[in-house]
């Protein structure tokens, strides 16, 4: 399969092959942004958000689906199930954070 890779943001989002195993289900908001509160999220009460037990979140789509952010364009993504990650950056005084939207 070849890989599939997106970004919204300070999201990374990755598709994968299947959802891992320990999951449970949460709302349709993957972030929140930290200055202005702005979110990442699924408008449609149907996609599937899951977290794992330290924080890794997980999306299954049965159909395709729009993310959407105040800031940004939609991100359309297809059926299947993905990974989200938090992008990292490096700064010389904080060292390794994560990317602030």
């Amino acid at each position: 399969m070849k890989q599939q890779n997106y970004r919204q943001g300070d999201l990374y989002i990755r598709k994968i092959g299947t959802l891992p195993k320990g999951l449970t289900r949460k709302d349709n908001i993957l972030a929140y942004g930290e200055a202005t509160g702005h979110r990442h999220q699924f408008l449609d009460s149907s996609v599937e958000i899951y977290v794992n037990p330290s924080g890794g979140q997980f999306i299954s789509l049965d159909h395709d689906a729009d993310l959407v952010h105040e800031e940004h364009d939609p991100l359309h993504l297809g059926a299947g199930h993905y990974q989200v990650l938090r992008q990292r950056e490096f700064d010389a005084i904080e060292g390794l954070r994560q990317v602030r939207d």
